[in-house]
């Protein structure tokens, strides 16, 4: 990028401003991966049109929230690279408020490719946790009952 004697300082720094910010952007594009929504007790949501139904709806609320994080506060455009980064922060906000909202819906957001290992893993800890509550139950009709095996 040459600049000739009529660009003014502020029409070179805009000019290097958007050449820093399209470098940000395509470093921060170069390496996405697709994430998925899994639910935290490990049963899938695919192909049960139940849960399908009911994250559509968890998703809809928690995006509705998401939306209203990256719109808090005000923010001036002026094409500047503290705008881009005040918008990148502002997104990465949101996209945390809709993390924080699945998460207390029952939802975790991994990595397509880790999706099935997490996934078997929380049926793994959900299957133990039925286990430990089944086993606290018959302990507590034995207790009641006074026929406790020892």
């Amino acid at each position: 990028m040459v600049a000739s004697a009529n660009d003014s300082a502020g029409a070179r720094m805009k000019r290097a401003s958007a050449s820093i910010a399209l470098a940000i952007l395509a470093g921060g594009c170069a390496g996405t991966i697709n994430s998925v929504a899994i639910r935290t007790d490990g049963q899938p949501i695919a192909g049960n049109p139940v849960l399908q139904h009911a994250y559509e709806t968890d998703e809809a609320i928690c995006r509705g929230e998401m939306q209203d994080a990256s719109m808090s506060g005000s923010t001036f455009s002026n094409g500047s690279l503290a705008s881009l980064v005040n918008q990148m922060e502002r997104q990465d906000l949101a996209t945390e408020a809709l993390r924080r909202c699945l998460a207390q819906k029952g939802y975790v957001i991994v990595r397509q490719d880790e999706a099935a290992a997490k996934s078997a893993e929380f049926q793994t800890v959900a299957e133990a946790a039925r286990q430990q509550q089944m086993t606290a139950d018959r302990n507590a009709v034995a207790i009641t009952t006074g026929s406790i095996d020892r």
